[in-house]
C-alpha cells in the first residue's frame, strides 16, 4: 500500500506549518512551555509521517490496522483530546479570573466606602468641636 504524493505533501505541510506556528507562539510568549510539550509531538508526528510515509505503513502493520486512514483517525482523536484538555483548562481559568475579579471589586468597594466614611467622620468632627 502506497500513500499518494499529494497526501504526503499535505500531511508534511500541515506538520511543518503547525511546528512553525508553535515556535512563533513560543517566541512571542503566547504559549507556555508545558503546553508546547502537548503540541510539538503532534506537529513532529505529522511532519515525520509526511516525509516518511513508510513509518505510517510500518505502524499500521505492527498495530494490525489494515487501513492507514485508521491511524490518521487515531491521530485526529489524539488531537481532539488535546483540544478538549485545553478547553477544560481555559474554562477553569475563566472561572478563576471571574472569582478574582469579583474579589477585587468587593475590595475596591469596601475601600471606597471606608474612605468616604472616614472623610465624612473627619468633617463632622471638625464642624462639631
Amino acid at each position: 500500500m502506497e500513500i499518494a504524493w499529494g497526501a504526503r505533501i499535505i500531511i508534511g505541510l500541515c506538520g511543518f506549518t503547525l511546528a512553525l506556528v508553535i515556535f512563533e507562539c513560543i517566541r512571542r510568549g503566547l504559549i507556555k512551555e508545558k503546553y508546547v510539550l502537548l503540541w510539538l509531538p503532534f506537529a513532529v508526528t505529522l511532519l515525520f509521517f509526511g516525509l516518511f510515509p513508510g513509518g505510517l505503513l510500518w505502524m499500521s502493520e505492527k498495530l494490525h490496522l489494515h487501513y492507514v486512514t485508521v491511524i490518521l483517525l487515531c491521530l485526529i482523536t489524539l488531537f481532539t483530546g488535546m483540544l478538549l484538555y485545553m478547553t477544560i483548562r481555559i474554562s477553569r481559568l475563566r472561572e478563576d479570573i471571574k472569582s478574582v475579579a469579583q474579589e477585587v471589586a468587593l475590595l475596591r468597594a469596601s475601600h471606597h466606602d471606608g474612605t468616604l466614611s472616614r472623610s465624612g467622620t473627619n468633617m463632622r468632627e471638625s464642624v462639631d468641636p
